[in-house]
């Protein structure tokens, strides 16, 4: 979260829209735990909370959990808003879609990763959907795959996005890499 400081240009921007973010940790998965993700999280609602975003958090989210928030929050966005979309956790990319992986996910190929998980172009389709006056998307997820490089699955970590409109995506990783996750950090 090393940008945060640049936000502080976000509130000049808005023109009459109302700042509303959602921020997402998930650290305590079942296969794979993290280090992180809760604290990034925690520091990113502050960040965001600073500069007059309304911030919802979720912290730990099964799948359930988890879509139903995306689903919740992007059905109360309103044209003009600006959007701020945060994930910390496991990201994984299969035929090129991002999928982001909520902690209960135990997969063992890719139809478990399609149908456990959350889609990153699904969450991006439906904030620009609400045609916010700019949407911010930024995935602090590795780009390579601990759940199934072992299983011989082709997937890799997170892949490029689709076509954004009106959408910055930032990724924590380069494709292909693992983002670091040290209690240092």
């Amino acid at each position: 979260a090393s940008f945060v400081g640049d936000l502080r240009v976000i509130p000049q921007i808005a023109n009459k829209g109302r700042m509303i973010a959602l921020v997402v940790g998930n650290k305590d998965y079942i296969v794979h735990p993290l280090t992180n993700p809760l604290n990034d999280a925690d520091d990113m609602k502050k960040a965001l909370e600073d500069i007059g975003f309304r911030v919802e958090i979720l912290k730990n989210a099964n799948r359930e959990e988890f879509g139903t928030k995306i689903d919740s929050f992007t059905s109360n966005l309103q044209e003009g808003d600006i959007v701020f979309f945060y994930y910390s956790g496991h990201g994984i990319a299969i035929q090129n879609q991002n999928y982001l992986i909520p902690i209960d996910f135990n997969g063992t190929n890719e139809a478990s990763v399609r149908y456990r998980s959350i889609s990153a172009d699904e969450v991006q389709r439906a904030i620009e959907d609400r045609k916010p006056q700019l949407a911010l998307v930024v995935l602090d997820a590795c780009r390579d795959n601990p759940f199934l490089r072992t299983k011989g699955v082709s997937g890799g970590g997170l892949a490029s996005p689709r076509e954004a409109k009106g959408t910055l995506i930032a990724f924590a990783a380069g494709p292909g890499e693992a983002a670091i996750d040290t209690a240092d950090e």
